[in-house]
């Protein structure tokens, strides 16, 4: 038994020595680790929005952020917690340093929830402007007036009257809306490294139809913008 013991015991020490001096693996930080690194700002994206002539147009998202939101910034901090920060460009010196919200990954960090406050989400809307003239009556040498094309007393009821339609009803002007405070859940999560990753989602928005010859104003229809974001890390 003791000769047993002897002739083991070196084996075991060999292998104690060779425990003690190996390098420790590093562990890899995991994606929520990583959104807390850094500051993330905007960089990039599309969203697709339905116009009222019915198509889906995809427009640069950028193009719609105004330009005293395009520095701003957000910091997840720890547990759940982070925050949109305004940049060095206020829009105006009285808006508040940053406002919080609260974040959460899900489905194995593929998927995230921006929720409680977020703010930092812009989308395009349309307004009705005056409409417009869009046709010359050539009956004056000088100075050819501009006349209205209207068709008159369509629509009639005996309780409306005579309506007037106009032929180019309105002007559609698109312009940038900052949304409220919403909420965003399962985004989906994609491109993602320490400097950069992409978000998808939809929001619900509506938009006002001046089709189909509406004889008093237009309508507001509901509809979905789904929008492709990029932050970067800087």
């Amino acid at each position: 038994m003791k000769k047993y013991f002897l002739l083991t015991l070196p084996v075991i020490l060999i292998l104690a020595v060779v425990a003690c001096n190996k390098t420790p693996t590093p562990s890899t930080p995991g994606r929520a680790d990583m959104f807390r690194v850094g500051k993330w700002k905007i960089s990039g994206g599309t969203f697709t929005k339905r116009l009222p002539d019915g198509h889906d147009t995809v427009l640069t998202y950028l193009n719609f952020i105004p330009d005293c939101h395009k520095d701003d910034y957000i910091i997840f901090d720890s547990g759940l917690n982070a925050a949109v920060y305004s940049g060095s460009n206020k829009c105006n010196p009285s808006d508040a340093d940053h406002i919080p919200f609260v974040w959460q990954l899900k489905n194995n960090g593929n998927n995230i929830d921006l929720y409680s406050g977020f703010n930092n989400l812009y989308s395009c809307w349309e307004t009705i402007m005056p409409y417009y003239f869009d046709t010359l009556q050539n009956n004056s040498s000088d100075t050819p007036p501009l006349i209205l094309d209207t068709l008159i007393g369509a629509l009639d009821t005996p309780k409306r009257g005579h309506n007037i339609v106009l032929d180019s009803m309105w002007n559609v002007h698109l312009d940038t809306m900052a949304t409220p405070q919403i909420s965003i859940y399962n985004a989906i999560i994609t491109n993602f490294s320490q400097s950069a990753f992409t978000i998808k989602f939809s929001v619900i928005s509506t938009y006002p139809d001046s089709t189909n010859n509406h004889a008093t104003i237009p309508i507001t229809r509901p509809d979905t913008m789904k929008y492709i974001v990029t932050y970067s890390n800087f």
